[in-house]
């Protein structure tokens, strides 16, 4: 028996998943396409909205595109943050079809509370189905930043 078979987390015999992603990282550096489930690998989104008054169906229907840009952002490898104090966030989704104007200034006020901290990309749902649809990440600067009304 292969003393590596004992121990089958040691450094010389990686899980199968880093072996898995080794191979695959390979095939990236080689030059081939990414697989879409890697998209938004290593990258933590936090999803701002404000907490709806009714959660019928009606309202269900009015942030599907913000639900479903959730979905994506989490299958494509995306880390998802509870909330906006959390470190590591790299990129604020902001719900550009709900009823609410996004009060950008609080926004930005609650991120400079967390000095020394990266100030994240503040990006609507149309990036995440662009960058999706192109399945590369897109630039966050051009667009997809603040299309949406600043109080």
């Amino acid at each position: 028996m292969n003393k590596n078979q004992d121990q089958p987390n040691s450094p010389l015999d990686p899980t199968p998943i880093q072996r898995i992603e080794s191979q695959i990282q390979d095939k990236v550096n080689a030059g081939y396409t990414a697989p879409r489930g890697w998209l938004f690998r290593d990258l933590t989104f936090f999803f701002y909205t404000q907490p709806s008054e009714s959660e019928g169906d009606e309202q269900t229907r009015k942030h599907i595109r913000f639900r479903l840009a959730q979905n994506t952002a989490r299958f494509a490898g995306a880390q998802r943050a509870a909330s906006l104090k959390d470190s590591g966030i790299t990129h604020i989704v902001i719900d550009t079809e709900s009823s609410f104007s996004v009060d950008l200034s609080s926004v930005r006020k609650s991120l400079a509370e967390n000095l020394g901290k990266k100030v994240p990309h503040i990006v609507s749902v149309d990036w995440v189905e662009e960058c999706w649809k192109h399945g590369t990440l897109l630039d966050e600067e051009s667009k997809f930043e603040h299309p949406f009304e600043i109080l």
